[in-house]
């Protein structure tokens, strides 16, 4: 093997390292590139050469240098990162954004005019999603192109297999709606605490302290305005059962035998039975205004829905029960209940719906009445309610004014 071979071999390696040199440098140089993928360098043995035979028969090879095998594009998903501009646009996962050439004539002050070989028929494809609206209020990327997509009837449907140049003028003219339903998804920690601190349990739109969390929402006023609204939620301490012993809020009975235990049923509409521990009368005779709360399920205290009618049962372990009379007047928060409150700046609020901090709730200043027909018993406006295992069963809703 001469000595030129050798300088090949070694001067192999400096172009090739170069290239990939310009490789790393060109993904330094694009790093705040919109939607740019960085590509990597692939080595590869160039063919190596066999200059004779070792005493063991085997070839003795000699290799003749470096090459460059491939440059490839990293396409993994990036980071997402906000702007200001309501229309950049980005793709989480696969895919492209399909752009075209704007149609001859089309051309104006803010798309770039461009060569005369190409035509409306080009279609390209990119991840950079930074489009700005041109003058005829097409979305066009930096080079004039125009962002394409499917037109949709008002039920969402395709109106054709075609796309189409994404035109946002018919948008502009629309005239501003005040928003008037927001929708909300947030996800509540079970295990939250209940704050009992005497200086914060009274709810105080000022006073984070009082409240255990909050998030932000975005609104529109009639002009088309934004504007932030707050939701404060706060976890509601549980209480048991309670029944007032004023006459027609307990149940009254006469009792036939002395020393008698009674196993009481209560069933709603819905058909949902609360079974009581049985209870242990010692005295014989009437039971006058017998208080509910009396009871417990499993040791612990009767867990009733107040405003919800029962039917009440009962078995016993000897004599009867007779004249069996009244109604249960509970008033029971759940283990797992929230309250929540809608909150705007003060400053923001015309003077007779202003409270007297920074920050106002307006559901307590200025809700409407709410109507609760169809809805269920034990509704209440501004609480939601879990069962045990998390599932929603009332919002408690209300419609507030601004």
């Amino acid at each position: 093997m001469s000595i030129m071979q050798a300088m090949l071999a070694g001067s192999s390696a400096l172009n090739t390292y170069s290239e990939a040199m310009t490789v790393i440098g060109n993904n330094l140089a694009n790093a705040n590139t919109t939607a740019f993928k960085s590509s990597r360098a692939t080595f590869e043995d160039v063919l190596i050469q066999t200059v004779g035979i070792s005493g063991t028969r085997a070839a003795t090879q000699v290799g003749t240098g470096v090459g460059l095998s491939a440059i490839d594009q990293n396409m993994t998903q990036g980071a997402f990162n906000s702007t200001a501009n309501v229309i950049d646009l980005s793709i989480d996962g696969r895919g492209f954004f399909e752009v075209k050439d704007p149609s001859p004539g089309a051309a104006d002050s803010t798309t770039t005019t461009l060569p005369a070989t190409s035509s409306n028929e080009d279609t390209f494809y990119t991840r950079a999603g930074d489009f700005k609206q041109d003058k005829s209020g097409k979305l066009v990327a930096n080079n004039g192109l125009i962002l394409q997509g499917w037109e949709l009837t008002t039920d969402g449907i395709p109106a054709s297999s075609q796309t189409a140049d994404v035109d946002l003028s018919t948008f502009e003219t629309s005239p501003p709606k005040a928003s008037g339903l927001v929708d909300v998804g947030v996800n509540f920690n079970a295990d939250e605490v209940v704050i009992t601190d005497p200086l914060h349990t009274t709810y105080d739109p000022n006073d984070p302290a009082s409240y255990n969390n909050s998030t932000t929402v975005r609104v529109y006023d009639s002009l088309g305005k934004g504007h932030n609204v707050d939701l404060h939620f706060k976890k509601l301490e549980a209480t048991p059962a309670t029944v007032n012993t004023t006459v027609g809020s307990a149940v009254d009975f006469s009792l036939s035998d002395a020393n008698t235990d009674v196993t009481f049923k209560f069933t709603d509409a819905a058909g949902n039975v609360v079974t009581a521990d049985a209870f242990n009368f010692a005295d014989a005779g009437a039971q006058t205004a017998f208080d509910l709360t009396q009871l417990t399920t499993s040791g612990n205290p009767i867990a009733l829905t107040a405003g919800t009618s029962y039917d009440i049962s009962y078995t016993t372990s000897a004599g009867s029960l007779t004249n069996m009379v009244g109604a249960d007047g509970v008033a029971e928060v759940a283990g797992n209940a929230w309250s929540w409150h809608a909150v705007a700046s003060s400053d923001e609020l015309v003077a007779g719906d202003r409270g007297t901090g920074t920050y106002t709730a307006v559901d307590l200043n200025n809700a409407r009445a709410v109507d609760t027909t169809g809805l269920t018993a034990g509704y209440e406006t501004g609480v939601l309610k879990f069962d045990s295992v998390g599932r929603l069963l009332s919002e408690g809703s209300t419609p507030i004014t601004f």
